[in-house]
């Protein structure tokens, strides 16, 4: 087993045997996975991204400090959303919601998403210029309950933070709506994702009807 220690500046440095046993290599980006139980996992991330790519992202933000984990890990998120625009109630054409789900889901019948989108709490969308690349509606029952549903983003555009905006951003205007209670329901591989949000585990029940 391998220890390693971390400073009060909250950074961390791998051992050079670590580094070689998940075949990591200098100028590599490194992916972290955070697993139940207070575990996570560590990975190559397997991009193309260079020590030189992440300088310029860092470039004005140090001050000739060493900056901490979490700092790193805003910056790399600014420009890695940089163009995004979040933009609430949208509307988007049936044409647009259609391409997307083809895009996110694959295997899709076209659907009529204006009776959706009129009975919704609040909808957003990510927009990268004109396109549409994410996508989240916040269902309601009309009272104190609303119901986060359809989170998506196109595969193109996965890994940079956008699901993330649009869930934080869902849960603002909700809770400016007047809901007191956000429910969403998830496949247990996007557990880690929604806890990250804020979400706690719940006992649910559903039936297909």
């Amino acid at each position: 087993m391998t220890t390693v220690t971390v400073t009060e500046q909250g950074s961390a440095i791998l051992p050079k045997e670590v580094l070689e046993h998940l075949g990591i290599r200098p100028g590599e980006a490194i992916r972290l996975d955070l697993l139940p139980d207070g575990r996570a996992e560590l990975k190559a991330a397997g991009g193309s991204g260079s020590w030189r790519e992440l300088s310029g992202m860092l470039k004005g933000k140090t001050n000739g400090r060493t900056l901490s984990i979490e700092e790193i890990n805003d910056a790399i998120a600014e420009a890695g959303t940089a163009g995004i625009i979040i933009k609430i109630d949208p509307f988007p054409s049936d044409d647009e919601l259609n391409s997307l789900w083809v895009e996110a889901w694959g295997a899709h019948e076209a659907r009529d998403f204006g009776k959706v989108l009129a009975r919704s709490l609040t909808h957003l969308g990510a927009y990268e210029g004109p396109r549409l690349v994410g996508f989240v509606n916040v269902a309601t029952d009309g009272g104190l309950h609303a119901f986060i549903l359809d989170t998506c983003v196109t595969p193109d555009m996965r890994g940079k933070g956008i699901a993330t905006m649009l869930v934080e951003e869902a849960i603002r205007v909700a809770r400016d709506r007047g809901a007191t209670w956000l429910h969403v329901d998830f496949e247990p591989h996007l557990a880690s994702f929604y806890r990250g949000c804020g979400f706690r585990s719940t006992e649910a029940g559903l039936i297909q009807l």
